[in-house]
């Protein structure tokens, strides 16, 4: 797939107890990522679910909703991987369908044991390798090949295990594929169904039903989801006012964005922040 024009971003990390803050307590949900447990136990809470993993363990997580790391044992070890969401997409698109990606999206864990979790391990302990030595164009092209055939092996260990049946791609996959795609570009400056169905030429009644027969979800409240996140990602970073985060998400005012946040987090965005940091 690497035509020049087209390379996987990817970062891989080695992960222990001592190093797993400096990847970020907050998952950032403009990137998908992965961890796997190679030793001790790790937890992680989305939205509100929560995670557990243990050896052998490999989780992908979602750039759709807000995922945080909440504990992890003393002897922790893992690999931590990060990868560019476009690049991800066009795989997906390419391997699999609607229906399979949202049943990954709704079980992002998966035990690997005997021969799958060799290879994996293998493949991982390669492409961090070359990484590292990557320094030239031949080295560089290596290390995205490595990064297209460790997606492909995430992909296929997750559908092997869920068993999911292929299914013929329909009107509400295609939709439902393109508004994501469009509210990745566009969710910072635009917060309307209205304009999502337009870009697909489609009435806002008839988009928002594909949409939720698709994914189980209103266009509503997909949108809600990714400006709230966003918020929180902006409002972890001390830096930030709540006033330029407020301009950073199209808002009319710091009003307006009070208002929109307390109704999706039950609380104010000072309020958020300030639990935050308590943690």
């Amino acid at each position: 797939m690497s035509d020049g024009n087209r390379q996987p971003e990817l970062g891989l990390h080695y992960v222990d107890c001592s190093t797993i803050e400096r990847i970020g307590l907050n998952i950032h949900l403009s990137v998908n990522g992965f961890f796997y447990c190679t030793e001790g136990s790790v937890s992680f809470m989305s939205e509100d679910r929560t995670v557990n993993l243990t050896r052998g363990h490999l989780y992908i997580y979602p750039p759709y909703s807000h995922t945080r790391i909440t504990d992890y044992s003393d002897n922790l070890r893992g690999v931590a991987g990060i990868a560019n969401f476009d690049f991800v997409q066009e795989v997906l698109r390419l391997i699999t369908d609607t229906r399979s990606q949202i049943l990954l999206l709704s079980n992002p864990v998966a035990a690997l044991e005997g021969d799958i979790r060799r290879d994996f391990e293998e493949l991982l302990k390669v492409a961090m390798a070359r990484q590292h030595l990557a320094s030239d164009k031949v080295g560089r092209l290596c290390l995205h090949a490595l990064g297209e055939a460790l997606c492909y092996e995430i992909i296929n260990i997750f559908f092997e295990k869920q068993q999911v049946e292929p299914e013929v791609k329909t009107r509400a996959d295609a939709v439902f594929d393109h508004f994501i795609r469009h509210l990745n570009e566009h969710y910072r400056s635009h917060r309307e169904v209205q304009f999502y169905a337009g870009l697909q030429c489609l009435s806002t009644r008839y988009f928002s039903s594909l949409v939720r027969r698709r994914s189980g979800r209103t266009p509503c409240e997909w949108i809600s989801t990714m400006v709230l996140n966003e918020a929180k990602r902006l409002l972890s970073d001390p830096e930030k006012s709540i006033k330029q985060v407020a301009a950073e998400l199209s808002f009319a005012n710091q009003s307006f964005f009070g208002s929109f946040f307390r109704q999706q987090a039950g609380c104010s965005p000072s309020a958020w922040r300030r639990g935050k940091n308590m943690v």
